[in-house]
Parts: C-alpha cells; sequence; structure tokens
C-alpha cells in the first residue's frame, strides 16, 4: 500500500491544495508561515519532524518552492525593505530549512531528498534584478 503525508508550509491558506489532499484521500497537515520571519523557520520545521513516525518513514523530501520575485524592478529602484524581504524569503529562508531538514534526517535510514523549484527567477535576465537572483 502506498503511503504520503503531506506537510506543508505556505505564507497564504491554499484550500485548493487541501481540497485536492482530501480528494486524493491523501492526509495532510498545513502550516502557514511567513518565511521573512526567519528566525522561528527552524522550530516550524522541528515541529513538523515531531509529527513524522522517523522510524517508519521509507521516504522524507523536502519541495521547496519558496520564493517571491518582488520587487520587479532595477536594484537601485528598489528600497532597502524590499532588497531585505526578497533576501529573506528567497536565500535565507531555503537555507534555513534546509539546513533543520538535514539535522532532523542526518541519523534517519530512508530515502532522503530535497527539491527547489525556482520557476520565475530563471527568466528575468537582466543583470540588475539581483534581488531576484540570489538564490
Amino acid at each position: 500500500m502506498k503511503y504520503n503525508h503531506l506537510f506543508c508550509i505556505a505564507r497564504i491558506h491554499n484550500p485548493q491544495l487541501i481540497q485536492r489532499a482530501k480528494n486524493e484521500n491523501c492526509p495532510l497537515d498545513y502550516f502557514q508561515y511567513d518565511l521573512t520571519k526567519s528566525s522561528g523557520i527552524a522550530e516550524l520545521i522541528n515541529g513538523v519532524f515531531n509529527k513524522i513516525d522517523l522510524d517508519k518513514a521509507k521516504k522524507i523530501y523536502l519541495f521547496n518552492n519558496a520564493g517571491m520575485v518582488e520587487p520587479i524592478k532595477p536594484v537601485e529602484k528598489c528600497t532597502s525593505d524590499e532588497i531585505e524581504k526578497a533576501i529573506k524569503v528567497n536565500l535565507i529562508g531555503p537555507m534555513v530549512i534546509t539546513s533543520a531538514y538535514l539535522a532532523n534526517t542526518e541519523n534517519v535510514n530512508c530515502d532522503k531528498k530535497i527539491i527547489n523549484i525556482f520557476k520565475e527567477q530563471g527568466n528575468l535576465r537582466d543583470p540588475k534584478f539581483i534581488a531576484q537572483k540570489l538564490i
């Protein structure tokens, strides 16, 4: 029997994802969290891992789709707050999540993978859009 359990972290509530999980009979734990608050990310990930029976897990995959494209303007037009937010969401957040994932799976004997998904940032060809490319 195939068994999956999704643990999703997102800044905004996603009712479509929740409904799809229900339709697929896939258990889902949903955590609403803003990655600009980087000081609480490791604690959040540790909380997720506290819900996983690591002795029975066959696979633990981290799909990291975190990221923001805003602000879409040359870096010299960005405020320091905009740059800071972009770096927290696009760089610091994924790094802290990855660090916590690795710490929590270090001694777990199962298939482990980290998949980072960055779709929009690859389309920004102008080097002035540096805040979006710091990933």
